[in-house]
């Protein structure tokens, strides 16, 4: 067994002193260059890796390589390897990085040009040299222990970012000018230490290719500039970060940053001098300015946000979590901010003034878990700029507040809405948003205790009250809204159906319709309107049926009692009908009544709604009778004229004696007859 292992042993010897002397001669060497030439060259298509000299001994190294015409790597100098002592000279020059991809295993791009030396031993040796990188100046020296990184001093200037990320193999996002000077120690233990100095100058971003590649639409390049200032300490990088550009200024003020677990936390401030150039990130048109500061951090892959602002000129505070680049929870409160002030902000011509304050707490952005609170105060609508928006007469003052509740659930926002104003109140009950679908669903009760307010939206004076109790949806972007009321001692609904206005009066009170209409109350009956409008081309019908009518007394059935010996109040229309097509603000009307000793028609009457005013022409039949009566001019207290020449011609002596009687006049006396003539001629 002894003999055994002397022979084993002596059998390693000499496998060992020959494998050294064969490495380490011509022979050997070549061996080496061919295994290198084999490695480099493998799958390479466009260059063929050529190692032109190798010379490797147990002291010395030579070794020069080609690559094409204009590339090499020349490494040579002391190199002793059992002792681990270096002093080597190295220059290296490569023009075209990605015929390199499988050596790096990594698409670099552009060319390459360092020289330098490689000096020291295994306790404490320095790489040191200069470079092109990115067409820059740098200077680098690295301090090693048993030949890993410790120490390093770089200095890189007039490097330019364009050519830095061609080199990285990344779409040319920007150019400009970047300075590095950095000192650390320690580098590769828990107690880094040291300082960085970086600036970029004369950077623009390149809107092209950004507006390519994230689907933005920077209207034009943005120029910007970056100062940092770093300390490390302890694997702890403490930063102050000014990034200033035409878009927005940006400072991270005493950012600490931990190289170990990524934890961060700072103070930050932001300044946006004109919103409206961020509307390609942000996806809406803003105006005015933002200004916002707070703290920053980052724990556990959660970065915290929290700050206030000056948006809308108020006093907002925020918080939201951010984790795995989507929002997971927001907090925000504002107080006394105006609302003209959101107008402007969001683009929009300023509708109202007033106060505004919100307040909310989402979750669960993925599942939309939260509330959030919306207080409108003292709120007054701007009339001219209303009506040069919308095309719209409203002449009422109006001040209304609001108060809307909301809650956040499944995807779905779910919100009461309570609206008081000085003309009327409105309430939204469990108004349903879903997020996915933009659907809207739900309940609502309108109240007004003075209907004569709201002329405006009506087109028509009302008088009295109203209470309506309906449901709103907005299905596929198509509007519906219906509603149901007790109306004029009658049952009111109507259904909206995205531009057609369907509605009905059942079994009202005429006399109730004519007063809650503001006309006068001298007809009454059973009264069933329907009406039929589009909203988009302003047309529709109003049909009436009116059972059971007759007249109240008023000056038209006293003057047709005195001269047709017929009081109207007793006379019945058993079914009288009513037509009018409307076409935006004019009314054209056709009216049947008829009666046992009377009948009254009219047609083609006019009602002009953006005049107020009204021409009709009744045609009046009362037993052998027959008179036309005209209504014109103000539309809520009309002249009236009447022909009575038929009825004056036929009754002209009774009239006459009448008259006389009245005068104390004997019968036959002349003056009475002439009375009548002088009428006749007015007519």
């Amino acid at each position: 067994m002894k003999k055994f292992f002397i022979i084993f042993f002596i059998f390693i010897f000499i496998f060992l002193s020959l494998f050294f002397g064969i490495l380490f001669t011509n022979y050997g060497n070549s061996l080496i260059a061919s295994y290198i030439e084999k490695k480099v060259n493998t799958e390479q298509d466009k260059v063929k890796f050529k190692v032109d000299k190798l010379s490797f001994t147990f002291k010395t190294l030579d070794f020069n390589a080609s690559i094409d015409d204009s590339s090499y790597i020349n490494v040579n100098g002391k190199f002793e390897l059992f002792s681990k002592e270096v002093d080597l000279k190295y220059d290296i020059k490569i023009n075209e990085l990605e015929n390199l991809k499988n050596l790096f295993n990594y698409e670099f791009k552009g060319s390459f040009f360092t020289n330098g030396t490689f000096v020291g031993d295994k306790n404490s040796s320095n790489v040191s040299g200069v470079s092109n990188f990115a067409s820059g100046e740098t200077k680098y020296n690295l301090n090693l222990v048993d030949f890993e990184i410790n120490n390093i001093l770089l200095d890189s200037k007039n490097l330019k970012i364009d050519e830095l990320l061609l080199l990285l193999n990344q779409p040319i996002y920007s150019k400009g000018i970047l300075n590095v000077d950095a000192k650390i120690s320690n580098f590769n233990s828990e107690k880094l230490n040291g300082e960085l100095k970086a600036t970029i100058e004369e950077g623009i971003l390149n809107n092209e290719v950004i507006n390519k590649e994230f689907e933005h639409g920077l209207p034009s390049n943005v120029s910007y500039g970056t100062i940092i200032n770093s300390t490390f300490i302890d694997n702890k990088a403490i930063s102050n970060i000014n990034f200033k550009s035409s878009l927005l200024d940006f400072n991270l003020d005493k950012f600490e940053f931990d190289l170990l677990n990524k934890d961060y936390f700072s103070e930050f401030n932001l300044f946006v001098k004109n919103l409206e150039k961020l509307e390609t990130f942000i996806g809406k048109k803003l105006k005015g300015e933002l200004q916002t500061q707070g703290i920053l951090k980052s724990v556990d892959s959660h970065v915290n946000v929290e700050g206030n602002s000056n948006i809308m000129e108020g006093k907002t505070h925020y918080k939201f979590v951010i984790k795995d680049n989507s929002l997971k929870q927001l907090e925000f409160n504002i107080l006394d901010a105006k609302i003209e002030n959101f107008f402007k902000l969001v683009d929009e011509p300023v509708y109202a003034v007033g106060n505004f304050e919100a307040s909310g707490k989402i979750n669960n952005f993925k599942e939309l878990n939260g509330n959030s609170f919306i207080n409108l105060k003292n709120i007054k609508l701007i009339n001219e700029v209303i009506n040069a928006v919308y095309n719209k007469n409203i002449n009422e003052t109006i001040v209304l507040d609001s108060k809307i509740d909301t809650k956040y659930e499944n995807s779905s926002a779910i919100s009461k809405i309570i609206t008081s104003s000085n003309i009327a109140n409105l309430d939204i009950n469990n108004l349903i948003f879903d997020f996915k679908t933009s659907d809207i669903l739900g309940n609502y009760t309108f109240t007004s205790n003075d209907l004569s307010k709201l002329k405006d939206f009506t087109k028509i004076l009302l008088r009295g009250d109203a209470k309506l109790d309906g449901n709103i949806k907005v299905v596929k972007n198509k509007l519906y809204i219906d509603g149901k009321s007790n109306l004029a001692n009658g049952n009111f609904d109507f259904v909206l159906n995205d531009n057609i206005f369907d509605a009905n009066l059942k079994e009202s009170s005429m006399k109730k319709f004519l007063y809650l209409i503001n006309q006068k109350e001298n007809f009454d009956s059973k009264a069933n309107l329907k009406l039929n409008y589009n909203l988009l081309t302003k047309k529709g019908d109003l049909i009436g049926d009116f059972e059971d009518g007759h007249f109240l007394e008023n000056d038209f059935t006293k003057l047709v009692n005195q001269f047709a010996k017929v009081d109207l109040t007793k006379e019945i229309y058993k079914n009288s009908k009513l037509n009018t097509k409307i076409d935006d603000k004019l009314l054209t009307s056709n009216l049947l009544m008829q009666s046992t000793k009377s009948k009254i028609e009219v047609n083609n009457s006019k009602i002009d709604l953006e005049n107020n005013t009204i021409f009709a022409k009744i045609d009046t039949e009362i037993k052998d009778d027959k008179f036309t009566i005209i209504l014109q001019n103000d539309l809520y207290n009309p002249t009236i004229s009447f022909d009575l020449k038929e009825i004056l011609d036929k009754k002209a002596d009774k009239l006459g004696e009448k008259l006389n009687k009245f005068l104390g006049k004997e019968k036959e006396d002349e003056e009475g007859k002439e009375i009548i003539n002088n009428l006749k001629n007015l007519f």
